[in-house]
């Protein structure tokens, strides 16, 4: 058995938070039915259209799924989706707030339908407050969340992180847990819910060492006052001589004093806090090896250090056994694997599932020649 199994959900969601999250429910065994506009499919395909460079982040989110489509501006599309919520009491969706209640299908209007349904919204800044309707993107939750700020030495450009953390961490991670705390609570109750996932809300959260910092000293955090924003020489990335770059995480003192008996350098061991001076110095150290040699030397001694590998060292690594299909990231010890499904073409299930609801095959095609799906 899967954990998942019996789980039934809606997903009207696109790009990438959404998604996501359906994929790790699909992957432990969650019923996906993936709905989308005929007219206007999720944009996530279009990057796979290219034969000589496709760029697979479609298939790897959608994984498992049944698609179906349905334009929700018809009235015969939204039949078969309030006929769907017979089956299907789980429903994400990602637009922006307000579009669906325009469509007709907000979650006042639903749970008249089906009082069990449990609604999940991400949006950049929740349903409600003045921010709701603003357009933004991952690096804008951000950066409105300080994520940035306190790692800014005073006069450089912070950099353009490469992971979405507000997009994954925010909508995606702190959806999964909205929505199956919402499906524990009706396992008592026996009615759904609203969770509404604020993108925004979910990376401030996240900017806990910067919500400590401002909450003791009263001020603005500065990248001075977080030794985990490279302030300090046991927390830090330092080039080798080759051009390559090590991490060093040594937080706990041992670990730090483990990695200055390794670089011959006991004298350090004292200096653990030692600043900018002691950055130098390790900076030197680090850049008269190269990598290949820092990770001999460090390969048998207890402290944090790890060379930065590129996507295809970390593909070829003996961390991560090289394979085309995302895997989820957690384990279950009594719960079935998850077996890798490809991800279904736009409409694939339209047929499938609508005589499941009850149209017939001439229901399906006037749907089909009006535009319905």
């Amino acid at each position: 058995m899967r954990a998942l199994s019996g789980l039934k959900v809606l997903d009207l969601s696109m790009n990438l938070p959404g998604p996501y999250l359906t994929w790790l429910l699909a992957a432990f065994g969650a019923d996906i039915l993936k709905i989308e506009n005929p007219q206007a499919p999720d944009p996530t395909r279009v990057l796979e259209s290219d034969p000589l460079h496709p760029f697979p982040l479609f298939g790897l989110l959608n994984s498992g799924k049944k698609s179906i489509t349905l334009n929700l501006k018809d009235a015969g599309a939204k039949e078969i989706f309030t006929r769907l919520l017979g089956r299907y009491d789980i429903l994400v969706e990602g637009f922006r707030p307000g579009i669906m209640e325009k469509l007709g299908l907000g979650y006042d209007v639903l749970k008249k339908i089906q009082p069990r349904i449990i609604y999940v919204s991400i949006s950049g800044f929740g349903q409600k407050g003045s921010y709701r309707l603003k357009a933004a993107h991952d690096l804008n939750y951000q950066a409105l969340a300080g994520c940035f700020h306190s790692a800014i030495i005073a006069g450089a450009v912070p950099l353009v992180p490469s992971i979405p953390i507000a997009d994954l961490a925010g909508g995606s991670l702190f959806g999964i847990f909205g929505l199956l705390s919402a499906v524990i609570q009706r396992g008592y109750s026996g009615v759904g819910q609203h969770v509404d996932i604020s993108m925004f809300d979910s990376v401030f959260s996240l900017n806990l060492l910067g919500l400590c910092n401002y909450l003791t000293k009263q001020i603005c955090p500065d990248r001075a006052d977080s030794f985990l924003c490279g302030t300090q020489p046991f927390y830090n990335i330092y080039q080798t001589m080759d051009g390559r770059h090590i991490t060093l995480g040594a937080v706990e003192f041992k670990f730090w004093k483990n990695f200055c008996l390794a670089v011959e350098r006991e004298d350090l061991v004292s200096r653990q806090f030692g600043g900018e001076p002691v950055v130098k110095i390790i900076s030197e150290i680090i850049g008269k090896r190269s990598l290949f040699d820092w990770c001999l030397i460090f390969k048998n001694v207890d402290t944090c250090v790890e060379p930065i590998l590129s996507i295809e060292e970390v593909m070829d690594s003996g961390i991560k056994k090289s394979r085309s299909e995302l895997q989820p990231p957690f384990h279950l010890s009594d719960s079935m694997s998850a077996e890798y499904v490809p991800p279904p073409g736009l409409g694939q299930h339209n047929e499938q599932i609508l005589k499941e609801i009850g149209f017939s095959k001439k229901d399906i095609e006037d749907l089909l020649d009006r535009g319905a799906i």
